[in-house]
């Protein structure tokens, strides 16, 4: 089977946090760039949602088996059931093991160093550009639009 795989990093600035995600193909093209910016949130927050974004769009793009890859420890064990999840972040949660679940093939794993892009994806996103190469389907899961109010 052949993995995409999908980077995740977040930057702080004050308190808003940008994330970024890359998608990338099994040779290491990037497929799509997003970036996301939660204003009073935490870093976990602004992490979930960039990764659903890019979990619905690897989707879309008709991947099979996805390698998410992040630059939080707290976010993986919670991806891969070894940590408690904070209730403020369950709806993310769920939505987030949903859209894994629909993979053939999934893994979360622990990103060490992130890539120069999924960093600038989450800089830009802080500075109100627009890091994504699309619409923002993610916008409109409906637990999204509960956990966002």
């Amino acid at each position: 089977m052949i993995w995409t795989e999908v980077e995740a990093a977040a930057v702080t600035a004050g308190v808003r946090v940008g994330a970024g995600v890359v998608i990338r193909a099994p040779d290491g093209t990037p497929l799509a760039v997003l970036g996301r910016a939660v204003s009073s949130g935490s870093r976990q927050e602004a992490l979930y949602r960039a990764i659903l974004a890019a979990l619905l769009r690897a989707r879309r793009m008709g991947v099979r088996a996805v390698r998410l890859s992040v630059d939080d420890a707290d976010l993986t064990g919670q991806l891969c059931g070894r940590r408690d999840i904070p209730p403020a972040l369950i709806g993310l949660y769920l939505q987030a093991r949903a859209l894994l679940n629909a993979y053939r093939r999934r893994e979360v794993r622990r990103l060490e160093t992130p890539s120069a892009a999924a960093l600038e994806a989450a800089r830009r996103a802080l500075e109100g550009e627009e890091a994504s190469d699309g619409e923002d389907e993610a916008e409109s899961l409906p637990l999204w639009r509960l956990v966002a109010r």
